[in-house]
């Protein structure tokens, strides 16, 4: 006979749930519990790569609009056609790609508003990478990242309990509180909610 997986959140599943916050608690510095969610299933080194040469490409673009008077200008001419021939067409692209980026921030306001994403993907990428340099600083932050890695697979198993629980109480009071449905049930909700999730345990509720 097939095991059929319950629909009831049961001990076994608020047991699992426990571990899962124990094992996803906070380390307690802001930065890296900020950012640690972003990098830790990836490699590291190739991260922090990936993040420096993005905020290069962040500050090249905000220093294009920064001076974007004399920037206009100078590849307005740049992208004429009389001045193909002296350029090469990696270098004719890159013009055109410049020039562009620049039209499409003509208007001052569109302008000011690209300027301000720029500065806060900056901001976050840096924020990044020094999470990324604390966990080289704090040794016993690497034990942090084998509990999110431990903590993925008990939410497997965990939101395979919960949707099949959806599934079959769709009409629930938590259910309807929070417009919640199998379909449109995901980890985001799952970690935001987890206070009220535990709430579901049928036990606790007996003791009341």
């Amino acid at each position: 006979m097939w095991y059929e997986t319950p629909t009831e959140l049961n001990r076994i599943f608020f047991s699992s749930l426990e571990k899962y916050c124990e094992l996803t608690r906070p380390t307690g510095d802001k930065i890296f519990d900020a950012y640690v969610k972003k990098f830790y299933r990836k490699n590291l080194s190739q991260r922090r790569e990936e993040l420096v040469k993005k905020m290069r490409t962040l500050a090249w673009q905000h220093s294009l609009l920064s001076n974007f008077k004399s920037n206009i200008t100078d590849y307005e001419l740049r992208v004429s056609e009389h001045n193909w021939g002296y350029q090469s067409e990696e270098e004719r692209n890159k013009n055109m790609y410049i020039y562009n980026f620049l039209c499409d921030n003509l208007n001052s306001v569109t302008r000011k508003i690209t300027m301000s994403k720029l500065v806060n993907e900056y901001k976050e990428c840096k924020n990044e990478v020094i999470a990324i340099e604390r966990l080289k600083e704090n040794p016993s932050y690497k034990k942090h990242i084998e509990n999110l890695k431990m903590a993925d697979m008990f939410y497997s198993s965990l939101s395979r309990s919960f949707v099949n629980y959806l599934k079959a109480h769709p009409n629930t009071e938590f259910a309807k509180k929070y417009n919640l449905s199998y379909r449109n049930f995901d980890r985001q909700f799952f970690d935001t909610h987890i206070e009220d999730i535990k709430k579901l345990n049928p036990e606790l509720n007996q003791e009341k």
